[in-house]
């Protein structure tokens, strides 16, 4: 449903990429993690060798800062 927090760096030879993806709240465990694997493969594909973390967000989640909470 969506994408946020995009990170990406690199270190040395190697390139790290990390985000968010935004899910059904009603969605099974089980297929959560399928979206999330091909999320991963497809960024994987464009990205060769490179560290990829998929964060999984239920549908309309917002994290706070620290400075937000206060």
């Amino acid at each position: 449903l969506g994408l946020h927090d995009l990170r990406t760096r690199r270190a040395g030879l190697s390139s790290f990429v990390q985000c968010h993806i935004e899910l059904a709240c009603d969605m099974t465990p089980n297929n959560a993690h399928k979206i999330s694997d091909a999320v991963e493969a497809s960024v994987m594909a464009k990205f060769p060798g490179a560290e990829v973390l998929i964060h999984q967000d239920p549908e309309g989640h917002e994290e706070l800062t620290a400075l937000q909470q206060s």
